[in-house]
């Protein structure tokens, strides 16, 4: 299956932030401004890809709304939403019914996506776990890395130069690369559960 426009957007963006920040040798990665350029590319390639991943998983949520709200169809992104939502089983007046419960589950994982503030582990979890991607099916070094990525990011953006680690070119090409990789195997499974047949009961 091929990669969704998300992905590839977010490959063409990356590609030109590393045209515009890193056009130096890396062995010059220790001068002051290359370190700076550095920061900064590590810092916009983090937006993009948080952005990347609140798009991808956005066209999942809005696959699984309009169908049920145009057709009242559950489809399988949303059997695992209803699964992995929380749920009261006392009766009581204030109950709701079916349609009503849907909906607030739409809803609650609508604003879920739209306050994500990371890539870390547990960004990731939150994201594509409830739509139907199998934990185990996750490469768990991949999300070790991402996660390590995230970390740094916030080391950077929340310190100035003079607490941070020096960074060089190619530890930072070499942890993207592997951190797009696994992205890329998130995005074919994203696309593959909107017309999978699994269900989770």
């Amino acid at each position: 299956m091929p990669v969704s426009i998300f992905y590839k957007n977010l490959k063409k963006r990356i590609l030109t932030l590393r045209k515009q920040f890193l056009d130096f040798l890396p062995n010059d990665s220790p001068l002051p401004k290359n370190q700076d350029a550095m920061r900064a590319f590590k810092l916009l390639v983090h937006a993009e890809i948080e952005s990347y991943i609140e798009y991808a998983v956005g066209e999942v949520w809005s696959k699984c709304n309009t169908e049920w709200t145009k057709k009242k169809k559950v489809i399988n992104p949303l059997s695992f939403l209803i699964l992995y939502s929380s749920s009261r089983f006392d009766a009581n007046d204030g109950q709701l019914s079916r349609e009503d419960r849907i909906n607030q589950i739409l809803k609650s994982f609508k604003n879920l996506i739209e306050n994500n503030n990371g890539i870390r582990e547990k960004n990731i979890r939150l994201l594509v776990i409830p739509l139907g991607i199998d934990y185990s099916s996750i490469d768990q070094a991949w999300l070790a890395a991402i996660d390590s990525y995230g970390y740094a990011r916030g080391l950077v953006a929340h310190n100035s130069i003079s607490v941070n680690q020096q960074l060089d070119m190619n530890d930072e090409l070499n942890n993207l690369d592997i951190v797009l990789k696994g992205i890329k195997k998130i995005d074919i499974k994203l696309q593959k559960i909107s017309t999978s047949r699994i269900r989770p009961f």
